[in-house]
């Protein structure tokens, strides 16, 4: 890899990334082998190839990078990492006067912490991921009230007919059961809809998403399990509601 010994007056040596040895050197070795780069007066070397990095997002692909050394190709600036077991801010410190030693004229600016750098990095995504969290949890909560509204509307029709079964015999667990039945119904097929959507979608969520696959299937079903769980605890007052109905009380009502 890239030396102390790689100054001026040394030939250019370079560092390439993973993609780009596959795509200039496919199934070969690249090491060795010299490149020619518009900002580089002469021909670069490769002396090591390392992973992909992601320079602008973790929704951009990996591009092809060389790095050279900043004696050979120097740059007005240029970041120094650090790792140490103390804070991170009494490590800057330290830094400083490392920095102060070797130059005191050179200018050490945005010291952060290396968590830091990462929470900025990420913040345009977390933001938006925050946003969409927020109004995923307001839509769960308008669709448990619409299932419950629902239900309670589909019990008031069905007060007389309730009535006539329970006063021919039907348990409270017999309306429960035929209550829940119609909540099973409509979550079933609200489910079925609903992931046919989400699955249209993935296209565009899958630029957000980091770690999972846009359609992974555990997510999907987690999110299945999750709304049919809401549908059956919302179907529940309205069937425990009707279990009590008064046979002689719903067999007046018109």
């Amino acid at each position: 890899l890239l030396q102390f010994s790689d100054d001026e007056n040394a030939p250019l040596a370079g560092v390439i990334s993973r993609t780009m040895a596959d795509q200039h050197w496919p199934g070969a070795d690249p090491l060795g082998a010299q490149i020619e780069v518009e900002y580089v007066p002469r021909p670069v070397t490769v002396v090591g190839v390392v992973g992909d990095t992601r320079q602008t997002g973790l929704s951009q692909s990996h591009q092809p990078l060389l790095f050279l050394s900043q004696m050979q190709s120097p740059r007005r600036y240029f970041r120094i990492l650090a790792r140490g077991a103390q804070d991170p801010v009494q490590l800057a410190g330290a830094v400083r006067q490392a920095a102060a030693r070797i130059d005191p004229s050179l200018p050490l600016t945005q010291v952060r912490s290396l968590g830091q750098v990462v929470d900025d990095f990420l913040l345009p995504q977390r933001s938006l991921t925050e946003s969409l969290g927020a109004l995923s949890l307001g839509a769960l909560l308008l669709a448990a009230v619409g299932i419950y509204g629902l239900m309670a509307f589909f019990v008031s029709q069905r007060v007389r007919e309730i009535g006539i079964r329970m006063a021919l015999g039907a348990r409270r667990l017999d309306v429960m059961t035929m209550i829940l039945r119609r909540v099973g119904r409509l979550t079933a097929a609200g489910v079925v809809i609903g992931m046919a959507g989400a699955f249209a979608l993935t296209r565009f969520m899958g630029s957000f998403l980091q770690g999972v696959e846009a359609a992974d299937p555990l997510s999907f079903a987690a999110i299945a399990a999750l709304l049919a769980t809401v549908a059956v605890v919302s179907g529940l007052i309205p069937a425990g509601r009707a279990s009590r109905i008064d046979p002689l009380t719903a067999l007046r009502q018109e």
